[in-house]
């Protein structure tokens, strides 16, 4: 197993310890007995993980000095064959290639967006291992997202069926569905629930920010400032857009929506 997916097997294990802890704070409880142990043990698996990334780095640094040109593993090409050690470091290589495209580190190969020649409809994209640990802390402190209803989507475009009800009303419930007293003297009815179709388009939500030479320099605080200040945008856009958005390039919200119900106060 190569360290890029030790690296991904970490970050997936970091990620399932996260939502353990998270699902009680949204709960405002500790972590049960059989959540705990859970968490234990999926925090000791990220620890062993690590020492196993640490061993293989150690041996591919020693095996490189030895030889003195980079070594390459059967089966594994250089765009696979050193991960970044943090998302700082990745980006310090966009910065150079940019300045020097010729110079381009062999590992953003892997990583080029749906253009190559044109920065604005492309560049390099952010490693999958940052981008999920980027996304996890955007749900973890969003107010709003975090109780959404989370489904995956293989395009940016699904249809699905959805329960036609704009009513609590007997008969409109659940589409239609109604549910009879054994007592009552009239007899039942069948029912049949109306669906309406529903088209759901994934929407882009695009951060910038300028990072300066001396952010550059160490790797570990432009992570720390990423790892923050990102997650933070996000969750605030998507929790603004869940409740006020336009449905224009955004998703609708809730307010702008049919789904209020207005009530005309009563009088006196």
């Amino acid at each position: 197993m190569n360290i890029k997916q030790l690296r991904q097997q970490k970050a997936d294990a970091l990620a399932k310890a996260k939502a353990i802890s998270a699902l009680a704070a949204t709960e405002n409880r500790t972590l049960t007995e059989a959540e705990g142990v859970e968490f234990d043990a999926t925090m000791a698996q990220v620890k062993t993980i690590q020492a196993d990334v640490e061993r293989a780095e150690r041996m591919l640094d020693a095996e490189r000095s030895a030889s003195g040109t980079a070594v390459v593993e059967v089966g594994v090409d250089l765009a696979t064959k050193k991960p970044w050690a943090n998302f700082g470091e990745q980006l310090i290589a966009v910065r150079n290639a940019a300045v020097s495209p010729r110079n381009t580190d062999v590992r953003l190969l892997a990583a080029l967006g749906s253009n190559e020649s044109v920065p604005a409809e492309g560049g390099f994209l952010v490693e999958p291992e940052f981008a999920k640990e980027i996304w996890q802390r955007t749900y973890d402190v969003g107010l709003v997202s975090k109780r959404c209803f989370d489904m995956s989507m293989k395009t940016n475009r699904l249809v699905m069926n959805a329960v036609d009800e704009d009513s609590r009303v007997d008969g409109q419930r659940w589409g239609g569905l109604l549910a009879y007293w054994e007592g009552e003297s009239n007899p039942y009815q069948g029912t049949k629930p109306k669906f309406r179709q529903m088209q759901l388009v994934a929407n882009k939500l695009t951060g910038l920010c300028y990072i300066t030479e001396e952010q550059l320099e160490d790797a570990d605080a432009t992570q720390k400032y990423i790892d923050t200040a990102f997650p933070e945008e996000f969750a605030f856009k998507i929790d603004d857009a869940i409740l006020n958005g336009t449905g224009a390039g955004m998703p609708l919200g809730v307010q702008t929506s049919n789904a209020p119900i207005v009530v005309a106060p009563a009088a006196g």
